[in-house]
């Protein structure tokens, strides 16, 4: 993922990362998720637009992939 001339988050984009990643990681005892690192699982999505600039581009979910298969999303 490229993040052009912002390589790293805003710190109110990082807490929000952390608090939506690491408390439920540890909550249900899984060891291979929370973190962003190589070996951990990750269930990431294909957004439209920069979710940096806009927030409201995370509403448009192109493709979204779980357990490494690839899903169109839900409409709805």
């Amino acid at each position: 993922m490229s993040r052009g001339r912002n390589p790293r988050p805003h710190p109110p984009l990082r807490r929000a990362r952390l608090a939506a990643t690491v408390p439920p990681a540890q909550d249900f005892r899984l060891r291979d998720r929370g973190a962003i690192r190589p070996g951990y699982g990750a269930d990431p999505l294909l957004v439209d637009g920069d979710p940096l600039a806009d927030i409201t581009a995370t509403r448009a979910v192109r493709r979204v992939w779980v357990g490494g298969a690839e899903h169109a999303p839900a409409s709805g």
